[in-house]
């Protein structure tokens, strides 16, 4: 399974290039494991099947609308983008670290376990994390919450360099883990419950 993440330019010597994909597409099952070869599709030429996008074989992951992909890996995969469509959703479960070098932006996010870094994390339409931690740099957290998402709640998140963490629920928030955010912060919600948090910029609290 994994010869179909490499692309091998054959030469004169006895040395190989091996290129990452550019990007790879979930075709299984709704609710399947990421780490199951045959539910990547390459979105290359001919679409070969079973491009698993571990370690650092893959730049973007697209997830479908009407998909969900558990992340069940218990290793680091290192990734540019991840990117969902529709009413896609990424389930992080599994205790490994997920880093996308570049943005997350999903319309449906959860996660119970795990580390989730990122330059940039958007979410528009429905998020719950119970545990794990999620790690964002500059580009930093924006999350809107639809009314049939239910309530929010907001696990472990830290943003570094100034990163902002932005939130517009329909529904009532609550805080169960720590906030560690570099820059400012926005919280929208008919009722908003916070525990810990250590926020270098400007806090700003629309409740009711």
């Amino acid at each position: 399974a994994e010869a179909g993440n490499y692309t091998v330019n054959a030469t004169a010597v006895t040395a190989a290039n091996i290129t990452r994909l550019p990007s790879v597409t979930y075709t299984g099952a709704s609710g399947g494991n990421w780490s199951v070869a045959g539910n990547w599709t390459s979105d290359e030429i001919g679409n070969p099947v079973g491009a698993i996008p571990d370690l650092a074989n893959v730049q973007t992951v697209n997830i479908p609308t009407t998909k969900t992909v558990l992340f069940d890996m218990g290793s680091t995969v290192d990734v540019d983008a991840v990117t969902g469509a529709g009413t896609g959703k990424l389930t992080v479960s599994g205790a490994g670290t997920l880093t996308v070098a570049g943005a997350v932006n999903m319309p449906g996010y959860s996660q119970s376990n795990g580390i989730l870094n990122t330059g940039s994390f958007t979410v528009t339409n429905d998020f719950n994390q119970t545990g794990g931690q999620i790690n964002a740099g500059a580009g930093g957290v924006d999350i809107t919450q639809s009314l049939a998402a239910g309530g929010l709640a907001l696990g472990n998140i830290a943003t570094s360099s100034s990163g902002a963490l932005v939130i517009n629920s329909a529904n009532d928030v609550t805080q169960t883990g720590a906030l560690t955010i570099a820059g400012t912060v926005n919280l929208t919600a008919p009722n908003i419950t916070l525990g810990s948090a250590n926020v270098l910029g400007a806090v700003t609290v629309n409740a009711g």
